[in-house]
């Protein structure tokens, strides 16, 4: 009967079946490219592209490690992330309830089916260091009308430094912040006109497989257009200003896919911020921006503290400070020079950034006790440091040496290094205090170099007393 009843039907009614099953079948196509287009515009409302391209390949179909193949010009999509990304940093206790691991007393948390923060942790899902925690933004969780907020997916960093001869600084920043950046866009000073085929020591160690593991998150830019007749007629400091401004200026061209709360960190070489406090940009919502960082200052290692320079309030000293995409675009225009306080709050986009995306209020994150951070100034192996001082042909050396200091050391490298450290003068030929921190502090020097306590050694200092250069490297100039 059924048989007969579909043939029935079908006999007696077929234009108007027909008509019927070209309409589903319209209807059908519609709201699949409906619903196409949701998914679309989902997937990209918040998506903002530099509509800037490349005819190349992408640098990541090259063989082996990125830079075997690298080309400069190629266009660097940012990663996108996902819900999934945040099972990474969190784990469950009990029931819908989640906890950050890197805070979380695990043994405690399971028992109680809460979370249960370690020392130096905060917050309902103890995600919240103590240099967030105590800071003037915070200020123990005693500060009114803050909201804290767990994302649902992880935001995306970009770490933004001007390379100056370090290649271990380098190292230990990006290892120590792989977990939290995204990308790394690192700037090298092209000084061919003066130093030949050596003009890029960054780049060729790249392309000899320098940092491989991570070169997938290094975006690399070869800055030019400061003339080595431009850099002899300025003050160091004002040199690293300029660098990194064009620094983002060709790097902006470079990355693309830019979302509004992306979040930028402007650092110099010497800087490095703590690998806890960027996760908790990159994990929360509810804080204001931009942001500045206390950091630990030390020089020559980390068992040496620096006190803080004259020139701290120069406006052309490039602090530590992070600001979302949003921010940078519209109220800075792209241009790190805007990022100064007595600029920004004079912008006339101010108002309306504000309406769209909260309250503009300068905070710092970390404190004295507590540093969100570190700044090695002139932390280079002696005879690395030494050859950093006597070239004067290209801006790839320290910032704020004086002439005298580098006469000095072009007389007697060894000598005058040891004088320097030993009896605790700097370069610039202020002085400096005796050993800080204990090294199980664990604010003395970013963990990845207790990990390779061996490789590092000439930056965690004489923990018994007074500081002194290693003699196998005196021993050589």
């Amino acid at each position: 009967m059924l048989m007969q009843i579909k043939v029935g039907i079908s006999n007696q009614n077929c234009p108007y079946f027909v008509m019927k099953g070209s309409m589903k079948k319209i209807l059908f196509l519609l709201v699949l490219l409906q619903g196409l287009l949701v998914w679309y515009f989902y997937h990209r409302e918040k998506v903002i592209s530099s509509s800037v391209f490349s005819d190349r390949e992408p640098t990541g179909s090259a063989p082996g490690y990125t830079f075997q193949g690298f080309y400069q010009s190629s266009l660097f999509h940012i990663p996108l992330t996902y819900q999934e990304d945040m099972n990474s940093f969190y784990t469950e206790v009990a029931k819908d309830t989640w906890c950050f691991i890197r805070g979380l007393d695990l043994t405690n948390s399971q028992k109680q089916h809460s979370c249960i923060c370690l020392n130096g942790w905060y917050g309902l899902d103890c995600g919240l260091p103590q240099a967030v925690w105590s800071s003037e933004f915070l200020m123990n969780g005693n500060k009114p009308g803050v909201w804290i907020k767990r994302r649902g997916r992880p935001r995306r960093l970009i770490n933004g430094v001007v390379f100056t001869t370090d290649f271990d600084l380098l190292e230990i920043r990006i290892n120590e912040l792989n977990n939290s950046v995204d990308v790394f866009l690192v700037a090298e000073q092209n000084c061919s006109a003066s130093r030949g085929e050596a003009s890029l020591p960054l780049l060729s160690k790249l392309q000899q497989g320098f940092l491989k593991e991570f070169q997938r998150k290094i975006i690399y830019v070869s800055i030019s257009d400061i003339s080595l007749q431009r850099f002899e007629a300025m003050e160091d400091d004002e040199w690293e200003h300029t660098a990194q401004a064009d620094m983002w200026r060709n790097g902006i061209q470079t990355l693309t896919d830019f979302r509004p709360d992306d979040m930028f960190v402007f650092s110099r070489m010497s800087d490095i911020p703590s690998g806890d406090v960027l996760l908790f940009f990159k994990l929360y919502d509810g804080f204001s921006e931009p942001i500045g960082f206390h950091l630990r200052s030390v020089m020559y290692n980390f068992a040496l503290e620096e006190p803080l320079p004259s020139s701290s309030n120069n406006s052309n000293n490039i602090m530590l400070i992070a600001c979302s995409f949003a921010f940078f675009s519209s109220i800075c225009d792209n241009n790190i020079n805007y990022l100064q306080e007595s600029t920004w709050k004079k912008s006339l986009h101010l108002s309306k950034f504000e309406s769209n995306f909260g309250k503009v209020n300068y905070w710092k994150v970390g404190s004295s006790k507590t540093p969100a951070g570190w700044s090695c100034r002139w932390c280079l192996r002696p005879l690395d440091l030494g050859k950093a001082l006597t070239d004067q042909k290209c801006p790839n050396k320290p910032i704020g040496i004086s002439h005298m200091a580098s006469s000095l050391v072009k007389d007697n490298i060894s000598l005058a290094l040891e004088m320097f450290i030993k009896r605790g003068m700097s370069l610039d030929m202020s002085f400096f205090g005796h050993q800080v921190f204990q090294p199980e502090n664990g604010y003395y020097a970013p963990s990845y170099i207790f990990l390779n306590k061996k490789k590092f050694d000439f930056l965690l200092g004489n923990l018994n007393g007074t500081d002194t250069l290693r003699n196998e490297t005196l021993n050589k100039s």
